[in-house]
């Protein structure tokens, strides 16, 4: 696994500053200057020769790292679904995410009954036992699905239990809970990069996006990215537990603006576009644009010179032999054109 920051730099990290960085490693992305991944769904790490390494070059693990299918019962830690991602990114020279420490929704079912001292306890434990686990993960959704909504709710299911109570609360909207979780990951994980992540920010809740990093981030939080589960690329968005994506394809020129505002609006912090489900139908009108505008920023976005990066979470099966078979994803100074057989060439851009 390619080690790509140092506590320094891992900002620019995720935004993939430098020009000349290079992610070599496998699947359509190699040797450009982002990378391209996908998520793992079982046990078992795919292999060399596997389609998953043909086609990506990032790993993150679909359910395998979350707490509830890590921690079934208080204590005992089930691993096999996480290492399956980690140890392919260590055995393909790929890299990975882990995804997620603090979350609303996947939480152990033995969790909504404690009580918040014993919650603070708990979930003391789950980063003690990640970190511990995986001493040098290099990006971490650290807290997820937490803007807050209407009738003092969040965007997952965070007052079922007493998550929020035990990290301090959340007083008025400072979302001090979201600060505690990553001064909690920044002690364990001091070279890792930090990201807060959220669905549904690029069409409906754009400025509760804009307004949660640029509070945490006044408040202490040591945050390095904002991920975008991009669920709302399609009309018909997403919903909590990240599951949606329906409908038409949003149009290409408000999810540029958008993006431009998202990024100047909070500071040009890196940002990281998540793409969930889609149809092999609106394959082409969708994701054939936005890769292009994303990859290409340092024309569209002037004040981004080098960039954001794009994570396509999942697609499926079709969709992802038809990506690979007829589209095109532009590299920082590179083409890369996935032929009918799902291998690459790369061409001057």
């Amino acid at each position: 696994m390619k080690k790509i920051l140092s506590t320094a730099t891992k900002a620019a990290a995720l935004a993939l500053a430098a020009s000349t960085f290079s992610f070599a490693g496998p699947g359509l992305a190699d040797g450009a200057a982002k990378f391209v991944g996908n998520i793992t769904q079982s046990n078992t790490a795919p292999g060399a020769n596997d389609q998953f390494t043909q086609l990506w070059n990032q790993a993150t693990a679909e359910n395998g790292c979350k707490w509830g299918s890590v921690e079934g019962s208080r204590g005992n830690f089930n691993w096999g679904g996480c290492d399956a991602a980690y140890n392919w990114a260590k055995n393909n020279g790929g890299h990975f995410k882990f995804h997620a420490l603090v979350w609303g929704s996947q939480y152990p079912n033995w969790l909504p009954n404690l009580s918040v001292d014993e919650t603070k306890k708990a979930i003391t434990a789950w980063f003690d036992a990640v970190q511990k686990r995986y001493p040098d993960l290099e990006m971490i959704d650290v807290v997820n699905e937490a803007i807050r909504g209407g009738n003092g709710g969040y965007h997952s299911g965070y007052n079922n239990t007493k998550i929020v109570q035990a990290l301090g609360g959340d007083n008025n909207g400072d979302y001090a809970f979201i600060t505690t979780a990553f001064k909690m990951a920044r002690e364990r994980w001091p070279d890792a990069i930090l990201i807060y992540n959220d669905y549904n920010t690029i069409q409906w809740d754009v400025d509760g996006g804009i307004n949660l990093v640029n509070t945490i981030k006044k408040n202490g939080a040591p945050i390095d990215g904002y991920g975008l589960q991009a669920h709302d690329l399609m009309t018909n968005g997403g919903n909590g537990g990240g599951t949606g994506g329906g409908g038409n394809c949003m149009n290409y020129n408000t999810f540029k603006s958008t993006m431009e505002k998202i990024h100047s609006k909070t500071n040009n912090i890196p940002k990281s576009i998540a793409r969930r489900t889609i149809s092999p139908s609106l394959f082409l009108n969708t994701m054939s644009r936005v890769p292009m505008m994303v990859f290409r920023n340092s024309a569209s976005v002037n004040s981004l010179p080098t960039g954001w990066k794009i994570r396509m979470w999942r697609e499926s099966p079709s969709g992802v032999i038809f990506m690979a078979g007829h589209g095109w994803i532009v590299m920082e100074r590179q083409v890369v054109v996935p032929a009918s057989s799902r291998t690459a060439r790369t061409v001057p851009l």
